[in-house]
């Protein structure tokens, strides 16, 4: 940022920009805060209450401050003084000394242009030649910048006025619907109206009885109206509730007018029209009217069972019409949100069903966020001087050459060709492909449509690389119409030439200098996977989310031998419709355009469940179970490296799925060392099936080593990884969950594994030897694999400039040995294998001698 720009801004610039940074710190907090509170309504009433109360204090002091200087902290930020003639001249040379004239290019003794970031309103940039004087160049520059400089601050404060004003115009409109409609509406005197109003107003301590009043405008009971409330009721609705009813729904209406619910509706209806762009102010503003409606609620829970009470809004709500909510007012059914999600609050036994919040905690709670609002609000930028000299002119100038000197690449420029066709080889024309980089980031790089002859070409693409490797992951894949999508596997781009020993295999994913990258697409047909979400009561599910997470081949054999290098690893790029939908009223949902042959991971969420996950084929075989290619190993076959597939066999499921969820119990588990110690930050993975099939948890231990798990009652698989890079190793655990659980934490101990020190040196010297990498025997197939630094942890290190290696194992019997393929230059090892007998809690070191080829 351009601070001086800022500094010379206008006063009421500065106090803008404050208020509205309070504004959005405040609301974000408090919802933040609301929703950890969500069993206690009165307290998340009166943290949003105050929340709206501090932003809308934070504009009235923006505004005033604006029009009156005043600052409750002063921020010091320090700028380069403006001097008159914007430069210093050296000799026949300039030296730019005013930061107001970024863009321009200096020329220095050394006759080299310094290029300077260009300003963000202009695309044009001065050069002011040697000798030029800084009265003439440098201020007609200045002069010419301000001529085109758009005045944005203006231009954003108007379009958000005509917003504010649109809102505000808006709501007067509702504010005089809703008064034409109470002044049309007729008065009711039924008896047994005004026998159980009188018993509602005696249960929410009501000293003045308001109108009741009933009109056909109106779909749910409602009150209107700031200093004389009035209860507006849907025509015929005293036909269609009993007495128990329609005290229910009268003590939720005036409980609504004990608290004064219609000004708070009023007060947010001026924070959204003054707030309109901010949405964390609408998430507030909309967890408020939640809470409210809880909170009155309340009120009818002191005295009636929640099962009751929830069939009394069900009944409400089913009579329900169409109508247009008038402001300022507030009702039985002014819930924003899914109805189910209040009947289950109001089922919660855990819920308080408190509706006053003691006057102290709401003063102090107030007060924290009135504090906050003032000080944030009250803040402002100091411009503070600092000396702008030739030598600093000078230093910043050496700097940038030492950064020059050392070149950094990041970006590669990269041709990528292939060709679209079907499973039976005919070409496929106008496929649109997607050309995607893998690192992080994932990002898309181009996209492009293949021609008559199915051919499509990505000509001088620009691929993000490591800057330590040069290396680059790419992806392609594409759509088609009447055809499933479809990808290419995960390829990498190296820089230099191929290695002589190592030829291109069919698994080989690299591409080095001089080889075409092609990637060709076969595109299969298109099919549906759908299903259904059903409680154990086999009602309907209603707003579950169900996600696609991973996506692999249903015959992986031919194919590459590592998932990671098989699956569509570019699948969180496809548009979110593609692979997210969500359970309609029935529970129903479907995805379509899905790839024939193929196996999806799919994921079951809601707010109110336990995640499932399954492995799903798409396919039009009907199957239980797949076999598929997990990894592979390296085995010697006639003295030769041969390289093996590892199988898996999974369970899978098949269209149309059916998902059961069962309400959750928790259960609280507590993982200790063998010396009763805690292990924080330790994750808990529980699954009642496999990983594809059941369901499943993820939990991390607190600082006292105590996980809690909401899970349905069942039998549960616990993989505990304690924290990484420790002497605790991974282990497995068995869970039983009851239902009548006593949430008692349960302790679980972690198992110490043996810790092995590597050590590689010179045979001849006995110097250590750096970059020495090393195997280890497979316990469960008898292949091998690189050791990693703690056993699930893939980061293939390799020996520090000391010669040593440290790793965590599991304990057991097993061979280690060197990586002779990756075998520093100029070395190979005579005894490059050891059989080492790894016991828990044990420190072993091994030497590895190297001999000098």
């Amino acid at each position: 940022m351009n601070w001086q720009t800022y500094l010379s801004g206008t006063q009421w610039t500065h106090a803008a920009g404050f208020a509205i940074l309070a504004v959005v710190l405040i609301s974000t907090l408090s919802v933040s805060i609301a929703r950890v509170a969500r069993k206690r309504p009165t307290w998340k009433h009166g943290i949003l209450l105050s929340a709206l109360v501090a932003c809308l204090l934070a504009a009235a002091l923006g505004t005033i401050t604006g029009i009156r200087p005043l600052s409750i902290i002063a921020v010091p930020v320090a700028i380069i003084p403006n001097i008159d003639a914007a430069a210093v001249t050296v000799g026949d040379n300039l030296v730019l000394d005013d930061p107001g004239l970024i863009g321009v290019k200096t020329h220095r003794a050394d006759s080299r242009e310094r290029p300077v970031a260009e300003p963000d309103h202009t695309s044009s940039t001065s050069v002011i030649k040697p000798g030029l004087g800084a009265s003439d160049g440098a201020l007609a520059s200045l002069e010419y910048r301000r001529d085109f400089q758009i005045q944005w601050p203006i231009i954003l404060a108007a379009l958000w006025s005509f917003g504010t004003a649109w809102l505000l115009a808006f709501a007067f409109r509702s504010h005089r619907r809703g008064w034409l409609i109470r002044h049309w509406a007729t008065p009711l005197n039924v008896a047994r109206l005004q026998a159980c109003s009188t018993v509602a107003r005696d249960r929410v301590r009501l000293k003045k009885m308001p109108a009741i009043l009933q009109t056909a405008e109106v779909a749910s009971p409602v009150v209107h109206g700031c200093r004389k409330p009035v209860v507006l009721l849907p025509m015929a609705m005293l036909d269609s509730v009993s007495n128990d009813e329609l005290t229910d729904i009268l003590v939720h209406e005036f409980a609504h007018v004990v608290r004064r619910d219609t000004m708070v509706i009023a007060a947010e209806t001026f924070a959204r029209a003054l707030f309109w762009p901010i949405i964390t102010v609408h998430l507030m503003i909309r967890e408020l009217g939640r809470a409210r409606e809880e909170v009155c609620d309340n009120f009818v829970l002191s005295y009636r069972d929640p099962i009751t009470y929830a069939g009394t809004l069900l009944k409400i709500a089913q009579s329900l019409k169409p109508s247009r909510i008038v402001i300022p007012s507030v009702g039985v059914l002014h819930w924003r949100g899914r109805f189910e999600t209040r009947v289950a609050a109001i089922l919660d036994p855990q819920r308080s069903h408190s509706h006053h919040l003691s006057l102290p905690i709401f003063i102090l709670v107030a007060s924290l966020f009135v504090a906050a609002s003032i000080v944030i609000s009250g803040t402002r930028l100091v411009a503070t001087e600092r000396p702008s000299t030739i030598e600093t002119t000078e230093k910043k100038e050496t700097n940038a050459k030492a950064v020059e000197s050392k070149p950094v690449q990041s970006t590669r420029v990269i041709t990528v060709r292939g060709t679209t066709k079907n499973l039976e080889g005919n070409p496929i024309a106008y496929a649109k492909v997607h050309l995607i980089s893998l690192h992080t980031p994932r990002q898309q790089i181009a996209v492009t449509t293949s021609d008559e002859t199915g051919n499509f070409v990505f000509e001088d693409a620009v691929m993000p690389v490591r800057p330590a490797t040069g290396v680059g992951s790419l992806n392609v894949f594409g759509f088609a119409e009447g055809y499933g999508f479809i990808w290419h596997g995960l390829q990498h781009v190296a820089p230099g030439e191929r290695p002589e020993h190592e030829a291109k295999g069919p698994y080989d994913n690299n591409f080095f200098n001089g080889e075409e990258i092609r990637m060709d697409l076969n595109f299969p047909l298109e099919r549906k996977l759908f299903g259904r979400v059903l409680d154990d009561q086999n009602a309907p599910v209603v707003g579950a989310e169900v996600s696609i997470n991973h996506l692999d081949y249903l015959y992986t054999e031919g194919r590459a031998m590592r998932v990671i290098e098989r699956e569509f690893f570019g699948l969180k790029l496809l548009p979110k419709s593609k692979r997210v939908v969500q359970t309609d009223a029935n529970g129903n949902f479907t995805f379509t355009g899905l790839p024939k042959d193929t196996v999806a991971w799919v994921q079951l969420t809601h707010d109110d469940y336990a995640v499932q996950k399954r492995y799903v084929a798409i396919t039009d075989q009907a199957i239980s179970q797949y076999k598929y290619v997990i990894n592979s190993g390296i085995t010697v076959r006639d003295g030769k490296d041969v390289r093996f597939p590892i199988f898996k066999t999974q369970a899978v499921s098949m269209s149309p799925i059916v998902f059961r969820v069962v309400a959750n119990e928790s259960v609280s588990i507590r993982i200790i060392d063998d010396q009763n110690a805690p292990l924080a930050d330790a994750l808990i993975f529980a699954t009642s099936g496999d990983r594809g099939t059941g369901t499943s948890i993820y939990q991390k231990t607190d600082a006292e080593g105590v996980a809690r798990l909401a899970l349905p009652p069942g039998e549960y698989r616990l993989s505990i990884d304690p924290v990484k890079l420790t002497e605790f190793v991974p282990f497995k655990h068995s869970l039983t969950i009851h239902a009548d659980n006593d949430n008692q934490p349960m302790n679980i101990t972690a198992p110490r594994g043996a810790v092995l020190i590597f050590k590689a040196i010179d045979a001849d010297t006995g110097n250590p030897i750096a970059g020495v990498s090393f195997w280890c025997e497979l316990d469960e197939s008898g292949g091998s694999h690189s050791v990693q630094s703690w056993p699930g942890y893939g980061n293939d290190p390799v020996t520090d400039r000391n010669g040593e290696l440290r790793i965590v194992v599991n304990p057991g019997t097993r061979e280690y040995g060197v990586d002779e393929l990756e075998m520093p230059t100029g070395y190979r090892c005579e005894l490059p294998v050891r059989n080492i007998d790894c016991r828990s809690g044990s420190t072993l070191r091994v030497t590895f001698e190297l001999q000098q080829e």
